[in-house]
Protein backbone atom coordinates (compact mmCIF):
# COMPACT_ATOMS: atom_id res chain seq x y z
CA UNK A 1 0.00 0.00 0.00
CA UNK A 2 2.86 2.41 0.80
CA UNK A 3 4.96 1.35 -2.47
CA UNK A 4 1.48 2.10 -4.00
CA UNK A 5 1.22 5.72 -2.29
CA UNK A 6 5.12 6.50 -3.00
CA UNK A 7 4.63 5.62 -6.97
CA UNK A 8 1.44 7.67 -7.31
CA UNK A 9 3.33 10.63 -5.40
CA UNK A 10 6.53 10.36 -7.70
CA UNK A 11 3.94 10.21 -10.81
CA UNK A 12 2.38 13.63 -9.86
CA UNK A 13 5.86 14.98 -9.08
CA UNK A 14 7.11 13.98 -12.65
CA UNK A 15 3.64 15.64 -14.11
CA UNK A 16 4.28 19.15 -12.40
CA UNK A 17 7.94 18.75 -13.51
CA UNK A 18 7.96 17.80 -16.42
CA UNK A 19 6.66 20.97 -18.28
CA UNK A 20 9.54 23.17 -16.38
CA UNK A 21 12.21 19.77 -17.69
CA UNK A 22 11.01 20.28 -21.06
CA UNK A 23 11.11 24.08 -20.81
CA UNK A 24 15.18 24.00 -19.66
CA UNK A 25 15.35 21.32 -22.88
CA UNK A 26 13.99 23.67 -24.85
CA UNK A 27 15.80 26.79 -23.59
CA UNK A 28 19.39 24.68 -24.08
CA UNK A 29 18.31 23.98 -28.04
CA UNK A 30 17.47 27.68 -28.39
CA UNK A 31 20.71 29.37 -25.93
CA UNK A 32 22.79 26.80 -28.43
CA UNK A 33 21.32 28.09 -31.17
CA UNK A 34 22.11 31.73 -30.22
CA UNK A 35 26.25 30.85 -29.17
CA UNK A 36 26.44 29.55 -32.57
CA UNK A 37 24.87 32.65 -34.72
CA UNK A 38 26.79 35.08 -31.88
CA UNK A 39 29.87 32.63 -32.66
CA UNK A 40 28.91 33.54 -36.54
CA UNK A 41 28.64 37.19 -36.19
CA UNK A 42 32.07 37.75 -34.44
CA UNK A 43 33.50 35.67 -37.42
CA UNK A 44 32.21 37.65 -39.75
CA UNK A 45 33.43 41.18 -37.73
CA UNK A 46 37.12 39.66 -36.95
CA UNK A 47 37.29 38.93 -40.80
CA UNK A 48 35.69 42.10 -42.12
CA UNK A 49 38.03 43.78 -39.52
CA UNK A 50 41.37 42.28 -40.46
CA UNK A 51 40.23 42.91 -44.39
CA UNK A 52 40.38 46.71 -44.03
CA UNK A 53 43.04 46.83 -41.94
CA UNK A 54 45.50 44.69 -44.18
CA UNK A 55 44.69 47.96 -46.59
CA UNK A 56 45.40 50.73 -43.97
CA UNK A 57 49.07 50.88 -45.45
CA UNK A 58 49.78 51.94 -49.07
CA UNK A 59 53.08 53.41 -49.84
CA UNK A 60 53.91 53.95 -45.70
CA UNK A 61 50.40 56.02 -45.22
CA UNK A 62 46.95 55.14 -43.79
CA UNK A 63 44.52 54.69 -46.38
CA UNK A 64 41.47 55.39 -44.54
CA UNK A 65 39.09 55.11 -47.21
CA UNK A 66 40.20 51.95 -48.94
CA UNK A 67 40.39 50.63 -45.85
CA UNK A 68 36.67 50.86 -44.89
CA UNK A 69 35.75 49.82 -48.24
CA UNK A 70 37.30 46.68 -48.36
CA UNK A 71 35.84 45.86 -44.25
CA UNK A 72 32.36 46.30 -45.93
CA UNK A 73 32.99 44.54 -48.66
CA UNK A 74 34.35 41.67 -46.53
CA UNK A 75 31.12 41.76 -44.96
CA UNK A 76 29.15 40.46 -47.53
CA UNK A 77 31.21 37.38 -48.04
CA UNK A 78 30.44 36.17 -44.77
CA UNK A 79 26.54 34.96 -43.28
CA UNK A 80 25.21 34.39 -40.11
CA UNK A 81 21.61 32.74 -39.09
CA UNK A 82 21.55 30.84 -42.17
CA UNK A 83 21.36 34.29 -44.21
CA UNK A 84 23.96 36.28 -46.08
CA UNK A 85 24.85 39.60 -44.13
CA UNK A 86 24.88 42.70 -46.00
CA UNK A 87 25.61 45.10 -43.44
CA UNK A 88 28.13 46.84 -40.75
CA UNK A 89 28.87 49.53 -39.11
CA UNK A 90 32.46 50.69 -40.33
CA UNK A 91 34.61 53.17 -38.79
CA UNK A 92 38.31 54.30 -39.06
CA UNK A 93 40.60 55.98 -36.61
CA UNK A 94 43.50 54.97 -33.86
CA UNK A 95 43.40 52.14 -31.00
CA UNK A 96 45.75 53.21 -27.95
CA UNK A 97 48.38 49.87 -27.09
CA UNK A 98 48.86 50.75 -23.76
CA UNK A 99 44.98 50.65 -22.58
CA UNK A 100 43.62 47.45 -20.97
CA UNK A 101 40.34 48.47 -22.17
CA UNK A 102 40.74 50.46 -25.38
CA UNK A 103 38.33 52.52 -27.32
CA UNK A 104 38.74 53.27 -30.89
CA UNK A 105 39.49 57.27 -31.16
CA UNK A 106 37.89 58.10 -34.55
CA UNK A 107 38.97 60.76 -37.13
CA UNK A 108 40.47 63.14 -36.87
CA UNK A 109 42.57 62.93 -34.12
CA UNK A 110 46.20 63.71 -33.32
CA UNK A 111 47.70 60.08 -32.47
CA UNK A 112 50.60 59.58 -29.86
CA UNK A 113 53.46 56.94 -30.30
CA UNK A 114 51.22 54.25 -28.68
CA UNK A 115 48.31 54.80 -31.12
CA UNK A 116 47.88 52.32 -34.67
CA UNK A 117 45.64 53.38 -37.23
CA UNK A 118 42.75 50.82 -36.87
CA UNK A 119 39.49 49.39 -37.97
CA UNK A 120 36.77 48.87 -36.06
CA UNK A 121 33.49 46.36 -37.55
CA UNK A 122 29.98 45.94 -35.86
CA UNK A 123 27.66 43.87 -36.96
CA UNK A 124 24.30 43.54 -36.06
CA UNK A 125 21.20 40.87 -36.77
CA UNK A 126 18.37 43.02 -35.75
CA UNK A 127 15.00 44.80 -36.41
CA UNK A 128 16.70 47.09 -39.59
CA UNK A 129 19.40 45.20 -40.36
CA UNK A 130 20.63 41.56 -41.58
CA UNK A 131 17.50 40.23 -42.33
CA UNK A 132 16.07 40.40 -38.73
CA UNK A 133 16.86 38.90 -35.18
CA UNK A 134 18.17 35.65 -34.47
CA UNK A 135 14.82 33.16 -34.01
CA UNK A 136 14.31 30.84 -31.60
CA UNK A 137 12.64 27.39 -31.27
CA UNK A 138 10.95 26.66 -28.44
CA UNK A 139 11.09 30.23 -26.57
CA UNK A 140 8.12 30.92 -27.57
CA UNK A 141 6.12 30.01 -24.30
CA UNK A 142 7.91 32.72 -22.46
CA UNK A 143 6.58 35.47 -24.98
CA UNK A 144 10.52 35.60 -27.01
CA UNK A 145 10.23 35.06 -30.39
CA UNK A 146 13.84 36.31 -31.64
CA UNK A 147 16.99 38.19 -30.18
CA UNK A 148 19.34 41.07 -31.21
CA UNK A 149 22.39 40.34 -31.02
CA UNK A 150 25.80 42.31 -32.04
CA UNK A 151 29.16 41.57 -32.81
CA UNK A 152 32.80 43.71 -32.80
CA UNK A 153 36.06 43.43 -33.42
CA UNK A 154 38.86 45.92 -33.71
CA UNK A 155 41.89 45.47 -36.39
CA UNK A 156 45.35 47.45 -36.65
CA UNK A 157 48.50 47.71 -38.12
CA UNK A 158 51.17 47.54 -35.32
CA UNK A 159 55.26 47.74 -35.53
CA UNK A 160 56.62 43.99 -34.82
CA UNK A 161 58.32 43.01 -31.69
CA UNK A 162 59.56 40.19 -33.21
CA UNK A 163 60.85 39.50 -37.02
CA UNK A 164 61.26 36.56 -38.58
CA UNK A 165 64.19 34.99 -40.88
CA UNK A 166 64.89 36.86 -44.05
CA UNK A 167 63.76 40.49 -43.16
CA UNK A 168 66.30 42.05 -40.79
CA UNK A 169 69.46 43.93 -43.11
CA UNK A 170 72.77 43.73 -41.37
CA UNK A 171 72.93 47.21 -40.63
CA UNK A 172 72.45 48.45 -36.95
CA UNK A 173 71.52 52.13 -36.09
CA UNK A 174 71.86 53.98 -32.90
CA UNK A 175 68.65 55.17 -31.25
CA UNK A 176 69.88 58.64 -30.69
CA UNK A 177 70.03 58.93 -34.48
CA UNK A 178 66.84 57.21 -35.01
CA UNK A 179 65.67 60.36 -32.69
CA UNK A 180 67.12 62.43 -34.83
CA UNK A 181 65.67 61.91 -38.11
CA UNK A 182 62.69 60.74 -36.88
CA UNK A 183 59.12 62.87 -36.27
CA UNK A 184 57.56 61.33 -33.59
CA UNK A 185 54.69 64.24 -33.49
CA UNK A 186 53.71 64.21 -37.50
CA UNK A 187 50.46 62.71 -37.88
CA UNK A 188 51.59 59.29 -38.50
CA UNK A 189 55.13 59.58 -37.63
CA UNK A 190 57.20 59.82 -39.91
CA UNK A 191 60.88 61.05 -41.45
CA UNK A 192 61.95 64.32 -40.83
CA UNK A 193 61.58 66.12 -43.84
CA UNK A 194 63.79 67.79 -45.31
CA UNK A 195 62.45 72.01 -46.20
CA UNK A 196 64.03 72.00 -49.08
CA UNK A 197 63.65 69.02 -51.01
CA UNK A 198 60.51 68.19 -48.89
CA UNK A 199 62.02 65.14 -48.90
CA UNK A 200 63.20 63.07 -45.81
CA UNK A 201 66.23 64.05 -44.26
CA UNK A 202 69.15 62.46 -46.42
CA UNK A 203 72.10 61.02 -43.23
CA UNK A 204 75.07 58.21 -43.77
CA UNK A 205 76.16 55.50 -41.74
CA UNK A 206 79.02 53.85 -41.42
CA UNK A 207 82.46 54.81 -39.67
CA UNK A 208 81.65 57.75 -37.71
CA UNK A 209 83.47 60.14 -35.57
CA UNK A 210 80.47 61.30 -33.21
CA UNK A 211 81.43 59.73 -30.29
CA UNK A 212 78.43 61.39 -28.75
CA UNK A 213 76.24 59.84 -31.17
CA UNK A 214 77.33 57.14 -33.51
CA UNK A 215 74.86 56.78 -36.43
CA UNK A 216 75.39 53.53 -37.19
CA UNK A 217 77.01 50.26 -37.88
CA UNK A 218 77.44 46.98 -39.74
CA UNK A 219 76.10 44.07 -37.84
CA UNK A 220 76.44 40.51 -38.17
CA UNK A 221 73.37 40.05 -35.88
CA UNK A 222 73.15 37.05 -33.67
CA UNK A 223 76.58 35.65 -34.36
CA UNK A 224 80.05 37.67 -33.41
CA UNK A 225 81.61 37.63 -37.36
CA UNK A 226 83.46 40.58 -39.06
CA UNK A 227 84.01 38.16 -42.05
CA UNK A 228 83.09 39.80 -45.62
CA UNK A 229 81.58 36.75 -46.78
CA UNK A 230 79.13 36.36 -43.88
CA UNK A 231 77.60 39.82 -43.98
CA UNK A 232 77.30 39.52 -47.69
CA UNK A 233 75.17 36.83 -46.92
CA UNK A 234 73.60 38.84 -44.61
CA UNK A 235 73.47 41.58 -46.90
CA UNK A 236 71.61 38.94 -49.40
CA UNK A 237 69.19 36.19 -47.19
CA UNK A 238 69.23 38.39 -44.20
CA UNK A 239 68.92 37.12 -40.74
CA UNK A 240 68.60 33.30 -40.46
CA UNK A 241 66.87 33.24 -36.89
CA UNK A 242 64.07 35.13 -35.55
CA UNK A 243 65.32 38.38 -33.35
CA UNK A 244 63.20 40.08 -30.82
CA UNK A 245 62.95 43.44 -29.38
CA UNK A 246 65.08 42.89 -26.03
CA UNK A 247 67.70 40.42 -28.37
CA UNK A 248 71.07 41.31 -28.93
CA UNK A 249 73.22 41.97 -31.81
CA UNK A 250 77.15 42.23 -32.38
CA UNK A 251 77.90 45.44 -34.20
CA UNK A 252 80.77 45.18 -36.58
CA UNK A 253 83.93 47.91 -36.99
CA UNK A 254 86.57 47.40 -39.85
CA UNK A 255 84.08 45.89 -42.22
CA UNK A 256 85.46 45.40 -45.79
CA UNK A 257 85.13 47.77 -48.87
CA UNK A 258 83.20 44.63 -50.56
CA UNK A 259 80.36 44.68 -48.74
CA UNK A 260 79.55 48.45 -49.28
CA UNK A 261 79.78 47.41 -52.76
CA UNK A 262 77.46 44.53 -52.21
CA UNK A 263 75.18 47.14 -50.41
CA UNK A 264 75.38 49.72 -53.46
CA UNK A 265 74.32 46.79 -55.65
CA UNK A 266 71.47 46.38 -54.46
CA UNK A 267 70.50 50.08 -53.27
CA UNK A 268 68.48 52.41 -55.10
CA UNK A 269 71.42 53.12 -57.14
CA UNK A 270 71.28 49.64 -57.98
CA UNK A 271 69.09 46.80 -58.71
CA UNK A 272 66.71 48.31 -55.58
CA UNK A 273 66.74 44.79 -54.09
CA UNK A 274 67.53 46.06 -50.81
CA UNK A 275 65.99 50.07 -51.54
CA UNK A 276 63.69 49.45 -48.73
CA UNK A 277 65.13 47.68 -45.69
CA UNK A 278 64.36 46.51 -41.82
CA UNK A 279 67.36 47.18 -39.48
CA UNK A 280 67.31 46.98 -35.62
CA UNK A 281 67.96 49.58 -33.22
CA UNK A 282 70.02 49.75 -30.27
CA UNK A 283 71.84 52.23 -27.86
CA UNK A 284 74.80 50.94 -27.56
CA UNK A 285 76.99 50.94 -31.21
CA UNK A 286 80.05 52.58 -31.01
CA UNK A 287 82.81 50.05 -30.87
CA UNK A 288 83.04 46.16 -31.27
CA UNK A 289 79.84 45.18 -28.53
CA UNK A 290 76.95 43.23 -27.94
CA UNK A 291 73.93 45.57 -27.98
CA UNK A 292 69.88 45.15 -26.97
CA UNK A 293 68.06 45.57 -29.74
CA UNK A 294 65.24 48.51 -29.23
CA UNK A 295 62.69 48.30 -32.11
CA UNK A 296 63.06 48.09 -35.97
CA UNK A 297 63.22 51.30 -38.32
CA UNK A 298 62.55 51.22 -42.02
CA UNK A 299 65.46 53.00 -44.18
CA UNK A 300 65.51 53.37 -47.36
CA UNK A 301 69.31 52.40 -48.83
CA UNK A 302 70.14 55.25 -51.37
CA UNK A 303 73.97 53.88 -52.22
CA UNK A 304 76.88 52.84 -50.02
CA UNK A 305 80.72 53.97 -50.50
CA UNK A 306 83.31 51.99 -49.69
CA UNK A 307 87.21 52.87 -49.79
CA UNK A 308 88.29 55.70 -47.00
CA UNK A 309 85.28 57.13 -47.02
CA UNK A 310 83.21 54.08 -45.81
CA UNK A 311 79.52 55.20 -45.64
CA UNK A 312 75.67 53.53 -46.76
CA UNK A 313 74.04 56.84 -47.38
CA UNK A 314 69.70 56.60 -46.55
CA UNK A 315 66.79 57.86 -45.72
CA UNK A 316 63.96 57.19 -42.67
CA UNK A 317 61.05 55.47 -43.92
CA UNK A 318 57.59 54.38 -43.87
CA UNK A 319 57.32 51.66 -46.34
CA UNK A 320 58.35 48.25 -45.08
CA UNK A 321 56.29 45.64 -44.20
CA UNK A 322 57.85 42.48 -41.98
CA UNK A 323 56.08 39.74 -43.48
CA UNK A 324 54.17 37.54 -40.32
CA UNK A 325 56.00 38.70 -37.75
CA UNK A 326 54.94 38.96 -33.68
CA UNK A 327 54.54 40.83 -30.77
CA UNK A 328 54.22 44.84 -30.62
CA UNK A 329 56.81 46.78 -30.58
CA UNK A 330 57.59 50.70 -30.75
CA UNK A 331 56.21 52.34 -33.82
CA UNK A 332 59.30 52.79 -35.93
CA UNK A 333 58.16 52.43 -38.91
CA UNK A 334 58.06 49.11 -39.51
CA UNK A 335 54.66 47.19 -40.07
CA UNK A 336 52.99 43.97 -39.51
CA UNK A 337 50.20 42.70 -41.39
CA UNK A 338 46.80 43.43 -39.96
CA UNK A 339 45.87 41.49 -36.60
CA UNK A 340 42.71 41.77 -34.45
CA UNK A 341 43.43 44.30 -31.37
CA UNK A 342 40.22 43.37 -29.76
Amino acid sequence: MLLRRQRGVTSIFFALLFPILLGLGALAVDIAHLLAVKNELQNAADAAALAGANHLYRNGQPNWDVAVQKAQEAIAMNGAGGAMLSQAAVTAGYWNLTLEKGQLQALPMTPTIHDVPAIQVKVSKSAQQNAGEVGVFFANFLDIFSVPMTASSVAGRVSPGTVEPGILFPVVMSQCIFDAYWNFNSVPPGPQIDPVTQAPKIFQLGNSTNTNCPEGQWTSLDTDSNSASYIKQLITNRNPMAMSVGDSVWVQTGIKTSNYGNANDCSAAGNKSCEYVTVPVANLINGHVHSPVTGFACLRILRALGGNSKFVEVQMSTKCEAGYSGGVGPGYGVVSPSSLLQ
